[in-house]
């Protein structure tokens, strides 16, 4: 019973790649093309946003470590802002490596998919299923199935 559904399955999958690779690959990812791009834009985006944060902050962290040493400022206002500095630097250190690791998963994503499309367009009419049923238990079960390229 299993194998009848996931060979229908695999069939109707495979039929719908050779049909319409494009909106087979859009149902795969759930999103079209268009909500993909802009969903990544505004990641990259956020990135940069928080690279370019990052960098203001070390920098005015560094501007404010030359103010302390020259006495610009006491030593009670660059303890206090070191530790903010140094709150919003782990802050955006986490943020940067969540959008990196989102960013790279959407990319994984999109490969997966078309990797996954590849076998889908070769299946449809292209391979014969062989199975060996055993019988030594009462309902019938398999012990094998082989996929063979047809020439």
């Amino acid at each position: 019973m299993l194998y009848a559904y996931v060979l229908s399955r695999m069939q109707y999958r495979s039929a719908l790649a050779q049909q319409n690779e494009d909106e087979l690959l859009k149902r795969l990812l759930n999103v079209s093309d268009k909500e993909r791009s802009s969903a990544r834009k505004r990641q990259e985006n956020d990135l940069k946003k928080a690279e370019k944060r990052k960098a203001e902050v070390d920098f005015l962290f560094a501007k404010m470590y030359e103010d302390w040493s020259v006495g610009r400022i006491t030593e009670y206002n660059f303890n206090m802002l070191s530790q903010k500095y140094q709150t919003e630097q782990w802050e955006l250190d986490a943020k940067i490596e969540q959008l990196r690791e989102a960013s790279e998963a959407a990319t994984q994503t999109v490969i997966d998919a078309e990797k996954w499309m590849l076998p889908m367009l070769n299946i449809h009419g292209n391979i014969n299923i062989v199975q060996e049923v055993s019988t030594s238990f009462s309902t019938p079960s398999f012990s094998t199935v082989k996929l063979l390229r047809v020439k």
